[in-house]
């Protein structure tokens, strides 16, 4: 499939549940692009439990030597601002319902489709 509709789990499911488990609760349409989850890169359960949801995700990304990549995640703790075009930040209880996150991650997801294409 299309590079930018690949997805990875970040999310604390993965560690409590399962990969598997966690791909149960998206929809279909969501669970066929997860390629994988940022607790691939968990060395030490300690220590990645003391690490923010930035720094978790940043291990992926340099692991995996991404260039382009967008994180949706509720939780903005640690994200530096030069990050902040990768991340689009939801109010928890409201998640994807949100207008704004919705205009937000579509609008991000096109800039990252473009970026992509410029360099194929």
């Amino acid at each position: 499939g299309d590079v930018y509709k690949r997805q990875v789990l970040s999310t604390s499911w993965v560690g409590t549940f399962s990969l598997i488990r966690a791909k149960l609760y998206l929809p279909d349409t969501l669970q066929r692009r997860v390629v994988g989850t940022t607790y691939e890169y968990r060395t030490d359960k300690r220590e990645w439990d003391e690490l923010s949801r930035f720094e978790q995700i940043i291990r992926y990304v340099n692991a995996k030597g991404l260039q382009s990549w967008l994180a949706l995640d509720d939780d903005n703790n640690h994200w530096p601002e030069s990050c902040g075009r990768n991340l689009v930040c939801p109010i928890p209880k409201l998640g994807l319902g949100e207008t704004r996150v919705q205009l937000e991650l579509a609008e991000k997801l096109k800039l990252l489709q473009d970026n992509t294409q410029k360099r194929l």
